[in-house]
């Protein structure tokens, strides 16, 4: 017995003459034919009837999975095959916080543009007893490749030794040793600190010094003035008249005047001389201060030094630089 199915025209029968059940058989089949196979139609996949690494870049279409397909947490690290989603994969902002398990991206899921090989970076732990950055991250401390596990699969020559010492950017071109020359790719340079030590060495020699005098020059024609005023003259204890009376003639009669009951005596009011010493002409005081011999100073040779060495790094914090090699 025979039929052909009103969809798909899938012709189903049931001979019933072997050991197979054909009446489940063409019921299957009656069932995929009423399947609704319209674009975006259909039974969903229950997030359990996926098997683990099942989904590879493959079986996606580019676009074909949005942020509104794919509910919070529903693909775990365990969901996903080893670079089975790439860029072309996820749709600009459709992944964002919400959508990725903690931990559940790591180096190996990442596209090698996002963080390539040589990648260096300045790194912070608290102490010694954290680990290094799993996916293949080395600190830079100089060890020889043939040592280091890295992708490139170099074996000569050594990774940077970053230790103690600062980044000067490279270049391509105009390469050099020189301080306006750029470094070559590794070239280490410069110094910690700078050496002051030195000295300055005096050979055997002599000043001469010849006879010669200083002079001071002649002073012109010139006056000394003095002004006493309001002197008072006082006579002596026991005066005689001479003495008062030439005392009286030196200065104006109008100043003397007579002590009532004292004879011959006289007192003298507040008066004043005005005058002036002669001028002198032209003179000079002295002539030479000082007179210098002829003569030698002879130095002995000798050497001044001066010892110091300075730090000659700038101020500094202390930061672990690591490489993804792997």
């Amino acid at each position: 017995m025979s039929f052909v199915t009103s969809n798909m025209g899938l012709v189903t029968w049931d001979q019933g003459t072997d050991p197979y059940d054909h009446a489940q058989l063409s019921s299957n089949w009656v069932a995929v034919d009423g399947h609704d196979h319209t674009p975006g139609r259909g039974r969903q996949v229950p997030s359990a009837g996926i098997a683990d690494g099942a989904i590879t870049s493959t079986k996606i279409l580019d676009g074909a999975v949005v942020a509104s397909k794919i509910p919070d947490a529903s693909i775990t690290q365990a969901k996903l095959a080893n670079n089975s989603v790439g860029s072309a994969q996820i749709i600009d902002g459709s992944v964002g916080s919400a959508e990725i398990l903690d931990g559940s991206v790591g180096v190996a899921e990442l596209d090698p543009n996002i963080l390539p090989l040589g990648t260096v970076i300045a790194w912070y732990r608290p102490n010694t007893g954290i680990s290094l950055p799993g996916g293949g991250w080395e600190v830079c401390d100089g060890r020889a490749w043939s040592a280091v596990s890295n992708a490139w699969g170099v074996s000569t020559g050594f990774m940077p030794d970053l230790r103690n010492r600062f980044v000067l950017g490279a270049g391509t071109t105009n390469i050099g040793t020189g301080y306006t020359q750029n470094p070559d790719i590794g070239m280490t340079g410069g110094t910690h600190s700078n050496d002051l030590t030195h000295s300055h060495t005096v050979n055997a020699h002599s000043h001469t010094v010849a006879a010669h005098s200083h002079t001071i020059s002649a002073d012109g024609v010139h006056y000394h003035y003095y002004d006493d005023t309001n002197g008072r003259l006082i006579p002596p204890a026991t005066p005689t008249l001479p003495q008062q009376q030439s005392q009286a003639n030196r200065g104006n009669a109008n100043y003397q005047t007579a002590v009532p009951g004292v004879p011959e005596a006289f007192a003298y009011q507040d008066h004043s001389h005005y005058g002036n010493t002669a001028n002198s002409g032209n003179h000079s005081h002295g002539g030479a201060t000082a007179t210098a011999t002829a003569g030698t100073d002879t130095q002995a040779p000798g050497t001044n030094s001066q010892l110091g060495v300075t730090d000659n790094r700038p101020a500094y914090v202390g930061l672990l630089y690591i490489m993804r090699v792997r």
